[in-house]
């Protein structure tokens, strides 16, 4: 399909949208006024009038744009102030991205204001449908960089939700250019804390498997813990919300991945946050008939990890009898046996005596 290309004299588009800029950067700052021009905004966004269609070609004339930064930057704060109109309709033009991707390599060496919204506005506009094209790990390095000067919460939301998309489309850890750059990246932590809010709050299946995705496979690329304590605390407490309040296997193996690898490392249980909760959760998945092998499975997994690190914190507090950890698991074992033959015992004298 051809893209709808206008005629223009390119010193009255530039003296245009710098007009609409000004305009939209007055409204912006004075609420009253935004209130009496809300509908002058939307008029202006409406599709008949292409103003997005216009606005990317003008984009794409880069032998008048890249010439007049002062012109780009009117343009896209333009995009920018109107984003809460215009974005739904941004993201049907895939091309639009492409350009704005542009201008991020174009200006990448210093963070100039040109940079900075054109990162701005792909996170807003980037369509989930055409996300294989931002898998280049020169733009995923310039994605983990913004993290560290971006101000704007909902922006940074939305770069880390962009990356997360990446990391979904890649099918081996190996060869995961978003897992390569989160491994070596000083802004990574931020990644976690943002991950551990979209799961607090979000209700779309697909997106939470995507985040739990990108959590298991940080891990697997990490190869350690990397939730800090207050991380365990939060993530924990949405996993047994998420147990005793949805059906989902799809959504609960996804939660039981995570603390399978959780379970392997340390920090969990300098914690041991809920561990009686959890291993109550646990042993009624195992028992159940209405969840599928594969949570069973998961659960005796986590269950496992759990017995054998209290039986070496065990062992390394007491240093029973010098003997060795095979030794110590095969004494605590026996004395486990016995005591559940005498309550055995008990239970059939008590049977008698009734």
């Amino acid at each position: 399909m051809k893209k709808n290309k206008v005629k223009f004299d390119d010193n009255y588009i530039k003296k245009l949208y710098l007009e609409i800029y000004d305009h939209l950067q007055e409204i912006k700052l004075n609420p009253k006024i935004y209130e009496q021009h809300q509908n002058w905004v939307k008029k202006i966004c409406e599709p008949k009038y292409k103003l997005i269609q216009n606005l990317a070609y003008l984009l794409e004339q880069k032998d008048i744009v890249f010439k007049d930064k002062e012109m780009i930057i009117s343009i896209l704060n333009s995009i920018l102030l109107l984003n809460q109109n215009i974005s739904h309709q941004m993201v049907k033009y895939p091309y639009l991205s492409n350009i704005i991707i542009e201008f991020i390599y174009f200006y990448k060496k210093e963070f100039h204001k040109i940079h900075l919204n054109s990162i701005n506005i792909l996170s807003f506009i980037y369509d989930s449908n055409n996300i294989s094209s931002l898998m280049n790990g020169t733009l995923i390095e310039i994605l983990f960089n913004s993290l560290k000067i971006i101000e704007e919460q909902n922006i940074l939301e939305n770069i880390i939700y962009m990356l997360i998309e990446i990391n979904s489309l890649y099918k081996k850890v190996e060869n995961n250019d978003f897992l390569n750059y989160y491994h070596i990246n000083s802004n990574s932590y931020l990644i976690i804390e943002i991950i551990l809010q979209f799961l607090n709050k979000e209700n779309n299946k697909s997106k939470i498997i995507k985040i739990l995705l990108c959590l298991k496979n940080i891990f697997d690329k990490e190869q350690k813990d990397i939730l800090r304590i207050k991380d365990l605390e939060t993530f924990i407490d949405i996993s047994i919300r998420q147990f005793e309040s949805i059906n989902d296997n799809e959504i609960i193996c996804g939660f039981l991945d995570i603390l399978t690898r959780v379970t392997k490392y340390n920090n969990y249980y300098s914690l041991m946050y809920k561990t009686k909760e959890l291993q109550d959760i646990l042993d009624e998945y195992i028992a159940s008939n209405k969840v599928s092998d594969s949570i069973k499975s998961k659960s005796g997994k986590i269950l496992k990890n759990i017995v054998k690190h209290l039986k070496l914190k065990l062992f390394m507090k007491t240093n029973y009898h010098g003997l060795t950890l095979d030794q110590f698991d095969d004494d605590i074992d026996g004395v486990e046996e016995e005591e559940e033959s005498e309550e055995e015992e008990e239970n059939d004298n008590e049977g008698e005596d009734q």
